[in-house]
């Protein structure tokens, strides 16, 4: 499941997944890549993409979003 929050100038994913590993990673950051370059292709649009080491509780989801700015 994805949850998402809207910032004035950003949006925040939280990505949940029961074991986080080298796939996972490898596929997610497939993923934000191939959105980047259909956004600058389709659109002229330019996006930046952080991506932070999962957290093991909820609470640590402000550490997460800190490390991925």
């Amino acid at each position: 499941s994805v949850l998402y929050t809207k910032f004035t100038d950003s949006t925040a994913f939280i990505i949940k997944h029961d074991k986080p590993d080298d796939v996972i990673t490898e596929r997610l950051i497939a993923c934000c890549n191939s959105l980047r370059e259909e956004l600058r292709t389709q659109y002229n649009f330019t996006v930046t993409i952080g991506v932070s080491e999962a957290k093991d509780t909820i609470m640590g989801c402000h550490l997460a979003y800190q490390e991925a700015q």
